[in-house]
């Protein structure tokens, strides 16, 4: 008896296996090198002042120790991290800003959400829902909403995530475009852009968002094509 028409259809199989998983595997890295969140985002802008003595109040980091973060791998998460705190001249309203960038996201290597990053740090976080931000006349981007507590203040957040050419506002969504665009050979960079500010009661959560809501149509305005790229995709 003779095994050899058999031995050959495995051969064949496993050679197809391979031949698959080598044109699946993303080549490509799509992001930009141009991307230097110092030098793209102003310290300045319309109404908008740094206030780089209220940095000090210690406003929540960008913390990489959750389930989607590279320190199971011991690679550095985010390749360029920005955080600023920004005063509104006109009455003195403050938000807090936060953006993470990293030029390779994987299915074991990505961004992680701002509500992991709240809860480790000892917070309370409820999710209030979903929200356009409106950044110019006939563009904007869906957002998500948080309120967190702890102690000591309440802090709302608006925030999004932008994954290749994609805004992302589930794990779920971010783990459908890494895996399209590595079907086509792709790896695709990724930005969190988050703002908060600090409130004393909940009530005052609601103002909170609109302000912020602002905040991101005025600094929107103010950047260059590129940096508009970098923090909201197409």
């Amino acid at each position: 008896m003779s095994f050899r028409p058999r031995s050959l259809g495995i051969s064949a199989a496993m050679l197809l296996t391979a031949a698959l998983a080598y044109a699946l595997a993303p080549t490509r890295q799509v992001s930009a090198d141009s991307v230097a969140l110092e030098r793209m985002i102003p310290k300045q802008f319309g109404e908008w002042v740094e206030q780089r003595a209220a940095l000090e109040q210690v406003p929540t980091q960008i913390g990489e120790g959750d389930a989607e973060s590279g320190s199971r791998t011991g690679r550095t998460l985010y390749d360029q991290v920005l955080m600023r705190t920004y005063r509104r001249q006109s009455d003195g309203g403050m938000v807090m800003l936060a953006l993470a960038y990293g030029r390779r996201q994987a299915q074991e290597f990505k961004i992680h959400r701002p509500e992991l990053c709240y809860y480790s740090q000892g917070y309370e976080v409820r999710f209030v829902g979903r929200s356009h931000v409106a950044l110019g006349p006939h563009f904007g981007v869906d957002s998500n909403l948080l309120l967190t507590r702890n102690r000591a203040r309440y802090e709302p957040v608006t925030y999004w995530i932008r994954v290749g050419s994609q805004i992302s506002l589930s794990a779920w969504e971010t783990r459908w475009v890494i895996f399209k665009d590595g079907i086509s050979g792709s790896v695709p960079d990724g930005i969190l852009v988050r703002a908060s500010s600090v409130v004393a009661a909940e009530a005052d959560s609601a103002s909170a968002f609109k302000l912020q809501k602002v905040f991101f149509a005025d600094l929107y305005n103010s950047l260059s094509p590129a940096a508009r790229a970098a923090i909201a995709g197409g």
